[in-house]
């Protein structure tokens, strides 16, 4: 007897792949009728319908059919192919037809069917205006296609329109020129739940490629399976993307509710012949990648030059990839990456008559290494790199919260920290930073806490000519830098309303430039003098370490009295004489790095030249203790 058909990717994917009616429609088919087929033993067992898969596929004559293979026989050497149809393969545990044998089971996900390749063609190949689902299979030993954009050695899909789910499937062991275990070419749809694609191999797209026609667009999809995890693991590219290669007009989305249901980690891409970029994700072309994984979700991949992530330009478009965070305490990190050359957790890549855009929000990178430069992220000549932005045209925080993004909580560890990055500490020709750009990068960053970094520098450009740099409300506390904290050349930087703070530097001076230094809002508190030069800077509204620099009034040289400095907490006491220092103004924003008000004018405190304080953090609300009421809680520390 048939028991229920029971599957466990959300239900808009099963709805999807099991109704889905199609222009096949004949005179016979009943539609939203569910047609089943059984590959099996036929002269042993009577409701076998089918003895091999390809026969199955090829007597499928209505749209939806499902096709069981069940493991009465053994399924080696396969080259499948469906061509323009609409029709599920699902793996049975079953010993005999007519019988369904999955769901989940006490030990794990559903047991998978092994279909094993040929090695010289792919184990299912799919084609045309086709839609199909693949479960509970184990796919492996197929070669796709050297050199052909429609690659994919597990599964390939050239596609003409129509969509392919993979849910619950392991996809190893395979090997193509582009997506060694998937692939999908054209214009159409690829969804992959619950599977787990690992250990294969290819010029592009160790794991996954998606790649789109000169007229077609791809979406794909890293479903958020609460079930069963959704894993990019342990495959290796050559050239570019050794988890996934993302490429032409498509949208790659990526966004899971808690960690660890979608993970993309430790593929590889470059051997000692060949350098490449994307350890876990190469996105170039014209579309946008929406990723959102909470926790390390992207961890421990390498590359030559942007190990976790690699977002490129092309002559196709601008590429934007937006990282944001659906948890307030489980940040998206790009986690332990680690790059031969440049960009340990990001790279943006440079551009010309197009750009590649990477916009942050309340995410953090954390652990990664480059021994050259940009440990954290390296932004290269045309890339834009923009962090928390306030109004940015390509990068808008409702966008993303319509997808289900929120902001991080200030107290949790990880938000908004660049924080254990690790590059080398410099030489005659090369200084490494834990972030780093060069020619006319595009930096704005709010909210940034860059803590405990180590390199040449925590921020360097060289060669910015045309650059754009700003950083406004940032923390940049305990580096350990080789040279200056912040060292640019070649173009103006500007720092409002930021905190620095116990950093440890090899160098004379906490900043250095050639161009010209904004340095407004903010408190410098470094056992350095803070300028290496006067000439091209501007300095207003500052408490400084040490006085030496031409007198401003608006400059002080006192203690600013932060909350517990010792550990890191560098709020501001209620004397502090940074409070209501400074104009208000909202050039860089109307929100303190904990994303609260900018413009509260404390009653009972002196305005010296404005209500704003200097630094990263707002004074919020007047202490109990300013009016008596409640001596209980007036040492100054409990709330700001």
């Amino acid at each position: 007897m048939n028991t229920a058909f029971r599957f466990y990717p959300p239900a808009r994917i099963i709805l999807f792949a099991l109704l889905f009616i199609s222009a096949q429609t004949t005179a016979s088919c009943i539609p939203g009728f569910i047609y089943s087929r059984y590959v099996g033993n036929v002269a042993a067992d009577s409701q076998c319908t089918d003895s091999t898969i390809q026969d199955a596929i090829n007597n499928a004559t209505c749209p939806g059919t499902t096709i069981y293979i069940t493991n009465e026989l053994s399924y080696a050497n396969q080259h499948l192919s469906i061509s323009g149809k609409s029709v599920n393969l699902v793996g049975s545990a079953s010993s005999q037809c007519g019988v369904i044998v999955h769901g989940l089971t006490a030990g794990g996900p559903p047991g998978r069917i092994p279909v094993g390749g040929n090695g010289i063609d792919p184990v299912i190949a799919i084609s045309g205006n086709a839609h199909v689902l693949l479960a509970n299979l184990d796919i492996s030993g197929g070669k796709g296609p050297d050199s052909s954009l429609a690659g994919g050695g597990g599964v390939s899909f050239n596609a003409a329109g129509g969509a392919l789910t993979l849910n619950n499937l392991d996809v190893h062991d395979n090997s193509s020129g582009y997506g060694g275990g998937a692939g999908i070419y054209g214009d159409g749809t690829l969804t992959i739940s619950g599977t787990r694609i690992a250990s294969n191999h290819a010029q592009y797209g160790g794991g996954v490629s998606a790649a789109s026609s000169y007229i077609g667009h791809i979406e794909l999809l890293l479903a958020d399976n609460p079930a069963i995890a959704t894993e990019i693991s342990s495959n290796t590219a050559r050239n570019g993307g050794g988890g996934i290669y993302a490429s032409g007009n498509l949208h790659l989305s990526a966004i899971a509710d808690a960690p660890n249901r979608i993970v993309i980690h430790d593929n590889v891409v470059g051997d000692p012949n060949s350098g490449g970029s994307g350890g876990g994700i190469y996105f170039s072309g014209t579309g946008t990648a929406d990723i959102a994984l909470p926790g390390a979700g992207i961890h421990s991949n390498s590359a030559d030059d942007g190990a976790g992530i690699a977002v490129m330009s092309s002559s196709s478009g601008n590429a934007l990839l937006r990282l944001f965070s659906t948890s307030s305490m489980d940040v998206t990190t790009l986690f332990g990456n680690s790059a031969t050359y440049t960009g340990g957790g990001l790279l943006v890549g440079p551009g010309t008559s197009t750009h590649a855009t990477a916009c942050l929000f309340d995410v953090a990178i954390a652990n990664n290494t480059a021994p050259q430069d940009g440990s954290a992220i390296n932004v290269e000549n045309g890339g834009r790199l923009i962090v928390n932005p306030g109004n940015d045209p390509e990068c808008k925080f409702a966008d993303v919260a319509a997808l289900g993004a929120v902001h991080c909580d200030s107290s949790t560890l990880n938000c908004n920290r660049i924080i254990f990055n690790q590059s080398g500490s410099g030489n005659s020709n090369s200084a490494p930073a834990a972030i780093d750009f060069t020619g006319a990068a595009v930096i704005s960053a709010r909210r940034l806490h860059l803590e405990s970094n180590s390199g040449g520098y925590a921020i360097h450009g060289e060669y910015a000519a045309g650059a754009q740099l700003a950083f406004s409300e940032c923390v940049i506390d305990h580096n350990t830098v080789s040279r200056e904290l912040v060292k640019v050349q070649g173009a103006p930087i500007s720092f409002d309303g930021c905190t620095f703070a116990d950093d440890d530097i090899g160098a004379s001076a906490v900043f250095a430039w050639d161009t010209g230094l904004s340095l407004t809002r903010s408190i410098v508190r470094e056992s350095r003098q803070v300028f290496s030069l006067f000439s091209g800077v501007t300095a207003n509204y500052l408490i400084l370490n040490e006085p030496k620099m031409p007198t401003n009034s608006s400059v002080l040289y006192v203690d600013p009295l932060f909350v517990d400095a010792a550990n890191g907490n560098y709020h501001l006491q209620t004397s502090s004489q940074a409070i209501d220092f400074a104009p208000l103004g909202a050039e860089s924003g109307s929100t303190d790095f904990d994303n609260r008000s900018r413009e509260v004018d404390l009653p009972g405190v002196a305005n010296l030249f404005g209500a704003r304080d200097l630094g990263a953090f707002e004074q919020q609300r007047q202490f109990a203790c300013d009016d008596q009421s409640d001596v209980l809680f007036c040492d100054g520390f409990e709330i700001y």
